[in-house]
């Protein structure tokens, strides 16, 4: 009935089989918790100030983060509502990011020519959370294997690691009419 082999021991048949479950019972926790983006009150962004001069536009923008995790935001461009669609009315890529750490507020200026005023608009951005733990380790084997530099221990605490960006938007905003004078400001 028993073959005298320890209970350690494994057929080579069933060791692939094992690792396979391992890696997967791995890759559901890692996407359980990397899939999870910030819910829609989690990062809020709204316009404060904008100030007109001929056709360019300074915009303040307030970037507030309402967790416990740190997030970097990626300002991609500004859409206008036309009729029941929005569309793409200014890119602002390449763009450097913003860190937004927890329970953290960043104002952050934009320069804007051409926005179509008394038209919605709305500021497009990317959010990404910083992952810790075991959350970062398929993260660092795509970087490691792209980059070939970024330690594979996932609690390497030297390199910060981010997920995949979810798409946020800001409050919707109106532009007005700029004065005769060819300047005006607006606050919320």
């Amino acid at each position: 009935m028993f073959s005298g082999r320890g209970l350690s021991s494994l057929d080579m048949g069933k060791k692939p089989i094992v690792v396979g479950g391992v890696v997967g019972i791995l890759l559901l926790i890692t996407i359980a918790f990397v899939t999870g983006g910030p819910s829609s009150s989690a990062i809020t962004v709204r316009r404060v100030k904008s100030v007109h001069s001929g056709g360019l536009v300074t915009a303040n923008f307030e970037m507030t983060n309402h967790t416990t995790n740190n997030y970097v935001v990626y300002m991609w461009w500004v859409e206008a509502r036309m009729g029941s669609v929005w569309k793409r009315c200014f890119d602002l890529r390449p763009r450097p990011f913003l860190q937004l750490y927890s329970h953290g507020a960043q104002i952050s200026t934009l320069a804007m020519t051409n926005l179509p005023t008394g038209s919605r608009l709305r500021l497009r951005m990317g959010v990404s959370k910083e992952l810790a733990g075991l959350e970062t380790l398929f993260p660092r084997l795509r970087l490691r294997f792209q980059d070939g530099q970024i330690s594979l221990n996932p609690f390497d605490k030297r390199t910060k690691v981010f997920g995949v960006p979810t798409q946020i938007v800001s409050d919707e905003f109106v532009e007005p009419e700029s004065n005769h004078i060819g300047q005006g400001r607006s606050d919320r």
